[in-house]
């Protein structure tokens, strides 16, 4: 994902809307995903109010609440003809 977003922000002028949802969509799947193995990771001090993965787990909570869900951009991408 980092090398795709580094790929397309050297060439904005020739990405498509195809190639940002599915940077989004992939954001939207890894967020959660290495907030809950950061968690595992460290143990119970993970779940303590002031610990980075437990901030870390709360902002990748809110990333459906303030950008498109998954499944709206499953859907922006099926209306393009693209099978994510």
């Amino acid at each position: 994902m980092h090398s795709e977003l580094h790929r397309l922000a050297a060439i904005q002028d020739e990405a498509t809307l195809t190639d940002l949802l599915l940077l989004r969509l992939d954001g939207a799947e890894i967020a959660p995903a290495a907030t809950r193995l950061e968690a595992i990771l460290c143990g119970g001090m993970g779940y303590a109010q002031a610990a980075p993965a437990n901030r870390r787990m709360r902002e990748a909570a809110f990333l459906p609440v303030q950008s498109p869900s998954q499944s709206q951009l499953r859907w922006e991408l099926d209306r393009l003809g693209v099978v994510a």
